[in-house]
């Protein structure tokens, strides 16, 4: 995750939390996300923000990457 943080954050927790199982729908990945980011607030946006913006791109990246995998097969 880079972007929202200050710097660069790898999500471990995430990927363990989903390794070897069915990816999840959007908003639970969401839910998963939010309380792993520390987003600093500032004028492009509140930590808040930046959290819930956090959760939506990751859920959106997995979900485009799941599509991609599954069209490839």
């Amino acid at each position: 995750m880079n972007g929202a943080t200050p710097r660069t954050t790898r999500l471990t927790a995430l990927e363990e939390r989903l390794a070897g199982q069915a990816l999840p729908p959007r908003e639970r990945i969401e839910e998963l996300v939010r309380p792993l980011v520390r987003p600093v607030g500032d004028l492009r946006g509140s930590e808040e923000f930046k959290r819930h913006l956090a959760g939506v791109m990751v859920a959106d990246a997995l979900h485009e990457a799941a599509r991609r995998e599954e069209a490839g097969r």
